[in-house]
């Protein structure tokens, strides 16, 4: 009998705990609630298209920065400011400049009013072949029979062109990309890079040299197409060359920090000369005497290419003393 009890209270208490269990379980189910949709942005009004800005009316220059000079008995004429080289050709002057303007005179003195071919600067210019040649920027080139109608070249230079000779119905021309040549002076082929940035290019004793930056790189060549590995002949590796000429039996070139350098040869270089503390631009030989132009258009002059007159500025037709970087010289035919 009290087995049975036991037994009975026992089931009991089981039944106790899972029905405990269940209510601790269960949860009531929640009725879905619906959330209210965002509402949409709207979208920004498209912005009307910015008008084209309208290009900047370019003033001509002035010629009166296309400067006469004289030195003992040596006439001379030179760029300044915005003209980067001046030449004589067929009883004929011709100036390039910036922004593409150009300009010519028949004696020297008298200058007609700058025309403009194209927006990019003319940074070189000869007179070869019976034409004018002239080199800029962005490897553009343009001919003239005259100086005074010109026709824009058919093919691309070197990107930017500073200097062009003509040897043997060969024009070859300098620059920032390198050498490269012309037949005629219109197309011309692929540049040859060779070294960093050329300036000035001459022919003389039948080799060609070149002048450039990078500590004063000089190159020679026999042919215009094949030539020698670049070598420095500056005082230091920021030297830029910016001339060469070749007079009285001695190779000169001019540059950066009053630099100047000589040879005999063209190959050999002696040790660099300091003349000023400015930069030099530009040489010519002329009557006996190398003439040499620059910064804040100072000039020095010398008989053997060693020793040189202390720099001084020169003065214009209305004499003024001249500030502006002197950037190219010609002598008076």
């Amino acid at each position: 009998m009290r087995m049975k009890i036991f037994c009975m209270v026992v089931l009991c208490a089981c039944l106790f705990i899972a029905c405990e269990k269940d209510n601790d379980d269960y949860e009531p189910v929640k009725p879905p609630v619906e959330e209210p949709e965002k509402p949409v942005e709207p979208e920004e009004p498209e912005k009307p298209d910015e008008p084209e800005k309208p290009e900047k009316p370019t003033t001509p220059p002035s010629t009166d920065n296309i400067i006469n000079f004289k030195i003992g008995d040596l006439n001379m004429i030179v760029g300044s400011n915005v003209w980067n080289a001046v030449v004589y050709g067929d009883g004929k002057y011709v100036a390039v400049g910036e922004s593409g303007y150009i300009s010519y005179s028949d004696d020297g003195e008298n200058w007609a009013a700058p025309q403009r071919l194209g927006t990019d600067s003319w940074t070189s210019v000869i007179y070869a072949d019976g034409k004018f040649v002239i080199g800029g920027n962005w490897g553009k080139s343009a001919t003239s029979p005259d100086g005074v109608n010109w026709t824009l070249g058919s093919s691309t230079m070197i990107g930017s062109c500073y200097s062009i000779v003509y040897v043997n119905g060969k024009f070859v021309a300098v620059g920032s990309s390198g050498i490269n040549t012309s037949i005629d002076g219109v197309n011309w082929d692929t540049p040859k890079k060779i070294g960093k940035t050329w300036y000035s290019i001459i022919y003389e004793n039948g080799m060609f040299v070149a002048v450039g930056s990078g500590g004063g790189l000089v190159t020679t060549s026999i042919d215009g197409v094949n030539w020698e590995t670049p070598k420095k002949i500056g005082p230091n590796s920021y030297t830029y060359l910016y001339g060469v000429t070749y007079g009285n039996g001695k190779y000169v070139a001019v540059g950066s920090e009053g630099c100047v350098i000589t040879s005999v040869d063209g190959i050999n270089w002696n040790e660099p000369i300091v003349v000023g503390d400015g930069y030099w631009k530009g040489i010519i030989y002329g009557n006996g005497k190398f003439v040499v132009c620059g910064w804040s258009g100072y000039i020095t002059s010398s008989s053997d290419g060693v020793t040189w007159t202390t720099p001084a500025q020169i003065t214009d037709e209305s004499e003024n003393t001249v500030t502006e970087t002197l950037n190219g010289i010609c002598a008076v035919h």
